[in-house]
């Protein structure tokens, strides 16, 4: 470096000399400049032209504007000239300057260095930006700038990365344009992310991720360039989700390519990477088997703030290839069931320490998952895990301890952590003292029951046959609990919830509860039945999430209501009932004696009783904190007297009175703060209220048998009529679930009973009205809770709860109510889907006549017999479609039977064709070898015949004596012997 600052320093003096000449004059910054731009532009030496830019360089830091309007043009030839490639100190100083220059004005940077930053008039534009758009004017400069990428220099590249930033920044649809038609662009900016230099590597990420966040065709050719395969290996060498900010950006990239992108979506799977996320999570790969917990080093992990934010992106990697749904949407399920993926994420959200808002995520995409795909359902209803039990640590200042409890179905921990959540460690340790039975009542708890939920309604999605098998399995057990002896209709007496504290603090370090774990049907019953005791905390959330899990069981099901509806319980209390009998004396009992049913109590009426006492206790705890308001500014005033009143009042003798109203003040002030958090508030039974009134709507829609359970009782009218004609004190959303459940029951009373569509009609037009009944169900639906919930309304890494953005003074006023409850979570938005869809429905039913029915019953009665004939057809068909299906599968068999046979014929024939083949193959080749052979033969007898001829000819030469006949026999008898031969051969 000191070498470097030496020749800087000669150059730059001599060209300021060199300028300068022998003029005694100081020169303008104007003239220097215009000077030092002649020479960049005419000197021949490169020397000369290196220090000219560099003495421009430097000028540019202050002099800004003059540099970019004088100099600017030549600097931007001298990158596309050869000299930037022949000279690095060139290139380097080039890049520089052009990235000082290009750089935007940073108003806020320069507030925050100097006190009075200079005001930038209307007319005065940014000369970054004016400069940028000056460079970008032609294609060529940006080419030449990703040319020089492939330039090995450190500073070359780094210099050209950061210069490609700036005009991204400034303008990043010209620069993505250029890109596009620049040949090898996107390649030579893909082999900058395989730099071994770290710095370059990670430059060239950040440039990577901002220049395809808005442009889906550069997303597609980095994806083909193996964009995938180069951001998981540095992934993977920098540690997985353990690594650092590298690996943020390196996620992130790959969500922006992922991100509505439905073709770089299926890309993705056809390149196997989904196979790469579970063991980033630390998930083992192969997946354990069903009956096999997680290890504990994915289940037990260390989660600092960074590793956090790298695992909720790869969670979030699941939403963005399922988020886009279209044809590839099961296919890509299949892929993450294939993966592993689907198992990953259960265990992550059921069985490991992982912070409640990862797990939330982890429940978020597990529900898009399992959405309307049977293959994933069925693994999460086959799934046993090991839920951790925490320990809290006998030294404060100590971290907190885990175990792994019993082996239990996944569903039945889905269940319990929608209804109870999950305790916070920092409470487990004693950190808060809210003492709430179910863990979450705010923030990542409630997050976490919310995803639950979700998760349970992806589950229970699908087809008509299978959702419909699956509600009814579940509600069949629902039944089978609520039907044991033991089970009453006190809360006293239901199985009891589990409470934080309680069993959990009895366990010692190491041990696990051996208990037999609560069952999920138990634990439903008892969410939904139970009622709190006097004086006992309650979670307001239990019946809320309990009511969401039985509306997803009863939405669209007319038998899953009619099973819910025979689910009773034991009204005897338990001090009144024998002792059981012997085993053999209660089988017997079972088979003649059946239990009397005026002892049995409906699901329907339990719930029903829970809403007429929770009205009660919401009178009373309404009285409790307005006494305990008016104690505490009472307090408030008697400490605000003057102080010389106070004097004067201890002469007259009135201290001692005082001295008592103020400890009485005092004591109720501290009852009053004692009590918020012992006794549940208003405000906590109006929550749990909305609950029951909900599902109650849902089960009594389109459900006449329902409807009659429900007005089996008298009460239950009044229970309705109350908060719709109470005029204050009551939360506008009861009053408006209220109204459009008597509406319901007005609407869907079909079948005979006590209480009739006359018995209702003379309520709603006359104790209510029809004006009041409308307001209600109108300023219910304008209730910033219920319009705050919407489609897209999920558990996120952004946003996990919604939140109200309008001003919610008017809505609550009068209630008590704080903004900041608000923000909580009352609906979801099925639910919200099935109220808007039919209130309007409900709205019109109320003007109708009583003795005019309902339309759905003015069609049965008018064409019951056309349904009868329909049905009989339709039975009939269904009898004829089995004959056929039968008669098919038979002609089926026949046809199967016959082509095995035929393919058995077609063997044996293939077989001895190429027997015969074979031999007729060896035939000819004998036959050939036999020619061949004759030939031989016929070609030796000519020779000798030749040879017996010269050999006459030879001794009649010498004298000799031949015989022409002697040599005419011996010639026929050795061509007899030949010929012979041949037909013994042959």
């Amino acid at each position: 470096m000191d070498l470097f600052s030496r020749s800087f320093l000669t150059n730059a003096t001599a060209a300021y000399s060199a300028l300068q000449g022998n003029l005694a004059a100081t020169q303008t910054p104007n003239d220097t400049i215009t000077k030092l731009v002649d020479r960049l532009a005419n000197a021949t030496l490169a020397e000369d032209r290196r220090a000219s830019l560099l003495a421009l360089k430097a000028l540019a830091r202050d002099l800004k504007q003059d540099v970019g309007f004088q100099a600017f043009d030549q600097i931007k030839q001298v990158l596309t000239s050869p000299d930037v490639h022949q000279d690095i100190e060139i290139a380097k100083a080039c890049l520089e300057t052009l990235t000082l220059l290009c750089e935007s004005d940073d108003v806020q940077a320069t507030a925050a260095d100097h006190p009075n930053p200079p005001q930038r008039s209307q007319n005065q534009q940014d000369v970054g930006l004016v400069l940028t758009v000056q460079f970008l004017a032609e294609p060529e400069p940006l080419h030449a700038l990703l040319a020089l990428l492939s330039v090995q220099h450190f500073y070359v590249r780094f210099f050209t990365l950061q210069l490609i930033q700036v005009l991204l920044q400034n303008s990043p649809e010209k620069v993505q344009e250029y890109v596009l038609t620049s040949p090898g662009g996107v390649r030579t900016v893909m082999e900058c992310l395989e730099e071994r230099r770290e710095v370059l590597r990670n430059e060239a990420l950040l440039l990577l991720h901002n220049l395809i966040v808005t442009n889906a065709d550069l997303q597609k050719i980095v994806a083909f360039e193996g964009a995938f395969e180069r951001l998981f290996d540095i992934v993977d060498n920098e540690g997985g989700i353990e690594g650092g900010v590298v690996v943020q950006d390196c996620l992130a990239a790959i969500g922006t390519l992922l991100r509505f992108n439905s073709s770089n979506q299926n890309y993705f799977r056809e390149l196997s990477q989904i196979a790469r996320l579970p063991p980033l999570l630390m998930f083992p790969s192969p997946n354990p088997s069903l009956s096999s917990p997680a290890p504990d080093n994915f289940a037990l992990q260390f989660w600092p703030e960074q590793k956090l934010v790298n695992a909720s992106l790869v969670v979030g990697l699941v939403k963005l290839i399922l988020g886009s749904g279209g044809s590839g949407l099961g296919t890509n399920q299949l892929a993450m069931l294939n993966s592993g993926m689907t198992r990953c994420l259960i265990e992550l959200g059921m069985a490991s320490n992982a912070p409640i808002l990862l797990k939330a995520q982890a429940f978020s995409a597990l529900s898009a998952i399992l959405h309307h795909s049977p293959p994933n359902q069925a693994l999460l209803s086959a799934l046993r895990t090991t839920p951790l039990l925490t320990l809290p640590p006998e030294d404060p200042t100590q971290s907190v301890g885990y175990t792994r409890l019993s082996l239990r179905p996944a569903t039945s921990i889905l269940i319990s952590l929608a209804i109870n959540g999950e305790e916070d460690p920092a409470e487990e340790v004693g950190l808060t003292t809210t003492g709430s039975v179910g863990g979450g009542w705010k923030g990542p708890g409630l997050k976490l029951r919310k995803a639950a939920v979700a998760v349970w309604t992806a589950y229970l999605s699908g087809g008509l046959d299978g959702s419909r098998d699956t509600k009814e399995q579940i509600l069949r057990g629902l039944q089978t609990v609520g039907s044991q002896p033991q089970t009453t209709l006190g809360s006293q007496d239901l199985p009891p919830p589990p409470k934080a504290g309680s069993e959990y603090h009895e366990q010692t370090s190491g041990e696990a509860n051996e208990e037999e774990e609560e069952s999920a049907e138990s634990l439903l019953l008892a969410a939904l039945s139970e009622f709190p005791a006097d004086g006992e905390f309650y979670d307001p959330y239990r019946p809320t999430f309990a009511s969401l899990i039985w509306q997803r069981l009863l939405t669209n099901s007319e038998i899953a209501k009619k099973v819910a509806r025979e689910i009773s319980f034991s009204s005897t209390p338990p001090s009144e009932r024998p002792p059981p009998p012997p085993p053999s004396v209660q089988a017997a009992q079972e088979k003649t004696d059946d239990e009397d049913e005026d002892d049995r109590v409906s699901l329907v009426q339990v719930v029903v009783g829970n809403l007429m006492m929770a009205l009660r206790e919401h009178a009373e705890a309404l009285n409790r904190e307005a006494a305990a308001h008016a104690a505490a500014r009472a307090h408030s005033k008697s400490k605000s007297r003057p102080i010389h009143r106070r004097l004067s009042s201890i002469g007259d003798g009135e201290s001692a009175a005082n001295g008592d109203d103020a400890g009485a003040n005092d004591a109720a002030a501290r009852n009053g703060a004692e009590g918020e958090n012992q006794v549940m508030k208003a405000r906590d039974w109006d929550r749990a209220m909305v609950g029951w009134l909900s599902l109650l709507s849902v089960w009594l829609w389109d459900s006449p048998g329902t409807v009659r359970e429900f007005l089996s009782e008298g009460a239950s009218v009044q229970v309705l009529i109350q908060p719709i004609t109470q005029p204050s004190g009551i939360d506008p959303l009861l009053q408006g679930l209220a109204a459009f459940l008597l509406g319901v029951c007005y609407e869907f009373n079909r079948d005979p009973g006590e209480i009739t569509r006359s018995t209702l009609h003379p309520i709603l037009h006359g104790r209510i009205g029809p004006d009041q009944f409308v307001s209600r169900m109108a300023r219910f639906r304008e209730d910033p809770r219920f319009r705050a919930i919407g489609p897209t309304d999920s558990v996120d890494e952004d946003e996990m709860l919604v939140g109200v953005e309008v001003d919610t003074s008017a809505a609550v006023g009068g209630l008590g109510l704080e903004k900041e409850d608000i923000g909580d979570w009352w609906f979801d938005w099925e639910f919200v889907e099935f109220w808007k869809n039919n209130y309007y429905t409900i709205q019109r039913s109320i003007n109708s006549a009583p003795e005019s029915g309902s339309k759905q019953n003015e069609l049965d009665a008018d064409t019951a017999s056309l349904i009868a004939s329909l049905r009989n057809q339709l039975s009939i068909q269904q009898t004829e479609l089995a004959d056929a299906q039968n008669e098919l599968a038979t002609a089926r068999k026949e046809i199967e039977h016959e082509r095995t046979v035929t393919q058995e014929e077609i063997a044996s024939l293939s077989l001895s064709v190429s027997t015969l083949t074979a031999s007729l193959r060896a035939a000819d080749e004998k036959n050939t070898e036999n020619t061949k052979e004759q030939e031989d033969l016929l070609v030796l007898l000519e020779e000798l015949s030749v040879k017996r001829k010269k050999d006459k000819e030879r001794l009649k030469t010498l004298g000799e004596t031949v015989s022409e006949d002697d040599d005419e026999d011996e010639d026929d008898d050795d061509e007899e012997d030949l010929d012979g031969e041949q037909e013994e051969e042959e």
